[in-house]
Formats: structure tokens, C-alpha cells, sequence
């Protein structure tokens, strides 16, 4: 009798957890911002040159919405309940034309070449872009390779890998959410410095 009332206990039980819904923690998604207010741009007075600023390039395993991080320098892997609204590289390219024409430097930055004669072209390539977990604390690594080409002469004008390691807060995505804003007002500060003196 004992062993038919535990058989009994067992499948109301089973009967129990299959009916009972699984709680499915809700996606997050973040967007990538621009410099705010508190962050001006130095303005260079009567600009002249226009500057088509190209689609980024990225390695494959960036061009996704998948949040990356690193446990150590060679294991990739990608948040399962965060993510970007868009791929980094999509998100960045209006955000740097954006800064870039704000900045002052170009009579006009356009996303498009087809526009009006251009002067110059910004291509870009992003290298990595993902939160690092290495010890107590967390970090975020955006490395970029910028090539500033003469549309007339199409030489290159300058070349630069910009790296940009930034503290999180705290150890978790919204942490890297932040951080990776802060690494994205640093690289237009350099972005803006790396093209003043062709400008």
C-alpha cells in the first residue's frame, strides 16, 4: 500500500511541474548612445571639405546583436537574456557621422557617396567589441581601425587602430552597456582629433 500511495505522490507531482509555466526572464535590449550635452565638441570655424564616412566593416563574429563577452582572452560567448537593439557597427556609424559634422571639422558628413562631390572618405573597421571578464572586475574593449582616403587621389591619408579599454562599473551587462557608451564618447574624441589636421 505504501509503495501504490508513493507511486501516487509521485506522478501529482510530475502532473504538477509539467502544468506549472517556466518563468523566461524578460530579453533586455540596449542602444548605443552619442556624447550628451556635457560632452561639447570643440567647433572649427567657415569648414569647407565634405566627408562620406563608409558602412563599418566587422569581423563575423560582431556582426550580430548578441551582446559578446570574454571569460578569458580566447573563449567567446554572447549574454543570453541581453542584447543590442542593432548590431554595434550599424549603431555607430550614424552616432560617429553624427559627432563628426557636430565637431565642426566638415562643411558636410554624409553617410552616402552619393551626394555632392566628396573630399574624403572615413573607412572604418571594427575589431572588437565586448565586455571582458578577467579577475573581480569587468572591463569593455572597443578596437577600431580608421583609414581617412582622398576621394581625388585616393591615397591614404592617415591610418590609426584606435583601443579603448573602459572599467564597467559593475560586473554585468548593464555595466558593460555603460561602459561601452563611455568607450564610444572616447573614440569620437579621437576620431575627431584623427581627422582635424586633414580637415
Amino acid at each position: 500500500m505504501k509503495q501504490w500511495l508513493v507511486i501516487a505522490v509521485s506522478l501529482l507531482l510530475t502532473a504538477c511541474s509539467l502544468t506549472t509555466p517556466v518563468k523566461i526572464p524578460p530579453l533586455k535590449t540596449y542602444l548605443l548612445m552619442g556624447p550628451g550635452p556635457s560632452e561639447p565638441l570643440t567647433l572649427k570655424k567657415k569648414p569647407g571639405k565634405t566627408l562620406v564616412l563608409s558602412i563599418p566593416r566587422v569581423n563575423p563574429w560582431l556582426n550580430t546583436s548578441q551582446m559578446a563577452y570574454q571569460l578569458a582572452p580566447d573563449q567567446l560567448a554572447y549574454f543570453t537574456q541581453n542584447r543590442w537593439a542593432a548590431p554595434p557597427a550599424v549603431q555607430l556609424q550614424p552616432i560617429l557621422a553624427e559627432a563628426l559634422q557636430q565637431a565642426g571639422l566638415y562643411r558636410v558628413v554624409s553617410l552616402s557617396a552619393s551626394t555632392t562631390a566628396i573630399d574624403q572618405r572615413l573607412d572604418l573597421n571594427l575589431l572588437a567589441m565586448q565586455q571582458l571578464f578577467y579577475g573581480p572586475k569587468s572591463y569593455y574593449l572597443l578596437k577600431l581601425r580608421a583609414q581617412l582616403i582622398s576621394e581625388k587621389t585616393q591615397r591614404i591619408l592617415a591610418s590609426r587602430v584606435f583601443t579603448l579599454t573602459v572599467p564597467a562599473a559593475t560586473a554585468n551587462p548593464q555595466g558593460g552597456v555603460t561602459a561601452a557608451n563611455a568607450a564610444v564618447a572616447a573614440l569620437i574624441t579621437d576620431l575627431v582629433n584623427f581627422c582635424r589636421p586633414y580637415a
